[in-house]
């Protein structure tokens, strides 16, 4: 079964944004922050290719320690409730994060959503 999703808001943006803090107390995250300043030191910019790996890292982050949240974010994303969500196919998180990874949408925010984080920080 293919699922679709909407474009994003900035309710989406709101949604990633807390669940992003929550990760910000996790060691992993630092290496997110720290691999997007070198790439932005080292090139001036960053690409969708160079982006994907972290996005993918930061995905999977979120999946393993943010379940809940993420499982609501993605039935919202698909039109579902989290009933019918939970319904779906094994592997209908995978197809959601495919459908995020392509979008142009995302790496947008995450590349100015990290750079904010290490301004911060």
């Amino acid at each position: 079964m293919s699922v679709t999703i909407r474009s994003l808001t900035r309710a989406d943006r709101v949604t990633v944004a807390a669940m992003l803090s929550k990760l910000a107390q996790l060691p992993e995250f630092d290496y997110i922050v720290n691999t997007i300043s070198s790439t932005l030191k080292d090139t001036g910019g960053v690409t969708l290719e160079s982006m994907l790996p972290l996005i993918q890292k930061t995905f999977n982050l979120l999946v393993a320690y943010l379940d809940a949240d993420v499982s609501r974010w993605f039935a919202d994303l698909c039109g579902f409730t989290i009933e019918q969500y939970d319904a779906m196919p094994f592997d209908v998180d995978l197809e959601v994060i495919e459908h995020l990874k392509q979008s142009g949408e995302i790496t947008g925010f995450f590349t100015r959503a990290l750079q904010l984080y290490k301004g911060i920080k």
